[in-house]
């Protein structure tokens, strides 16, 4: 076979993964950790950029209509598909840059690049990861499993790769045959909420907390989840709007996570969020520490949503530390190690279909957050605008 045949047949393949691992069951995810592998085997470094870029550009392609639908690009194709280009440029360039001919190099600079690609500040476009077949095919064998799966393209780039490969799939399998999912938290549930309706964002806020009232009548569950901007914005007025069901919360013992925004003060930044009703005594807020690039979070603007890389990964809720991604968040490698290294029990997922409900992103989102969800063994919620 020629390097041209080799490489063309190569980058079809890793197409052909990008287009179904993250559209179809949890099971063909698995097949996303042989891009590495796949990419540094090439024998050229424009090969291995265009085996990458085929993968993530047919995993996240959709890109394209959301940016267009939404209010960022002011509705231009062009433009969205320069952004969507620039993208998938980003998050080949790691893999592209580490890469060697020297087949004696090819495992360490893998993992290199995977470790690059995963944390801050590559990792904040760090979204159809092939570290998320951790959960697929190492199931309940948490940091351990998510450290088996980096070394998975390293392992087949080596010499001893057939017999490496044969314990690797041994291990997983008999991790699959063995995993347990995670019991549900009793007493959680979520609740999925239409699309705002409303123009004027009082009318909004008095229907959405109509919504939460009956949500809270229907459900006698103890705690109750709901998606992300469910309230607009957080601030005094809404505060005390929002009081009378706090306080009755707090009477009855029950909780609810509600998604909204806070204002930053003398700015004219803001933070998305979730704040949880039915406290007594200190307000209990989360911040989104990573919200989406350019279309929330804009460095070189004076508005927009302020990124919070210090900020916690899990609150307390109850009596369980609980892991929360907000949209975008649910997509990071780097969200979910950060989320998980604080011990959550609980893996909670809001989000909003406003802008990507008529594409495959919101499956992505739920694949994602359900296969870490298996590899920490841990029970999952999600709370979507549907």
């Amino acid at each position: 076979m020629t390097a041209r045949i080799q490489a063309s047949s190569s980058v079809a393949f890793a197409a052909a993964i990008g287009a179904v691992a993250w559209r179809g069951p949890m099971w063909v995810l698995s097949s996303v950790i042989l891009i590495p592998a796949l990419a540094y085997l090439q024998t050229t470094r424009t090969a291995c950029f265009a085996v990458v870029a085929a993968y993530y550009a047919a995993a996240s392609w959709e890109m394209i209509p959301v940016l267009q639908a939404g209010p960022w690009l002011s509705g231009s194709h062009s433009l969205s598909v320069i952004v969507f280009a620039l993208a998938i440029f980003v998050l080949t360039s790691t893999w592209t840059i580490l890469w060697t001919p020297d087949s004696r190099w090819k495992p360490i600079r893998t993992l290199c690049a995977f470790v690059v690609s995963i944390i801050p500040p590559m990792g904040l476009l760090g979204w159809a990861s092939p570290i998320m077949a951790a959960g697929v095919l190492f199931p309940g064998m948490k940091w351990t499993g998510l450290a088996i799966t980096m070394l998975i393209p390293s392992v087949l780039l080596a010499p001893i790769r057939i017999s490496a490969a044969t314990v690797l799939a041994a291990t997983s399998l008999l991790a699959n045959a063995v995993y347990m999912p995670a019991m549900p938290t009793p007493g959680w549930t979520a609740v999925n909420l239409p699309h705002p309706q409303a123009t004027d964002e009082f009318t909004q806020l008095t229907k959405n907390l109509d919504v939460i009232r009956q949500a809270l009548s229907d459900k006698p569950d103890q705690v109750l989840i709901f998606p992300e901007s469910t309230i607009q914005r957080w601030n005094e007025a809404t505060k005390l709007y929002a009081y009378a069901a706090s306080r009755s919360l707090a009477y009855e013992r029950r909780l609810a996570v509600v998604g909204t925004t806070f204002p930053i003060p003398g700015s004219g930044k803001q933070h998305n969020g979730a704040v949880l009703l039915g406290t007594n005594g200190e307000e209990v807020r989360y911040i989104q520490r990573v919200p989406v690039p350019l279309a929330m979070w804009n460095p070189f603007g004076t508005e927009g949503f302020r990124l919070c890389l210090t900020c916690s990964g899990t609150a307390q809720i109850g009596k369980h530390r609980t892991a929360v991604l907000i949209c975008y968040e649910q997509l990071l490698p780097w969200t979910l190690m950060h989320s998980t290294w604080e011990s959550p029990s609980v893996l909670v997922g809001m989000s909003s279909s406003e802008w990507t409900g008529h594409t495959s992103i919101p499956e992505a989102q739920s694949l994602s957050l359900h296969a870490w969800g298996r590899l920490f063994e841990l029970p999952v919620l999600e709370s979507v605008h549907r």
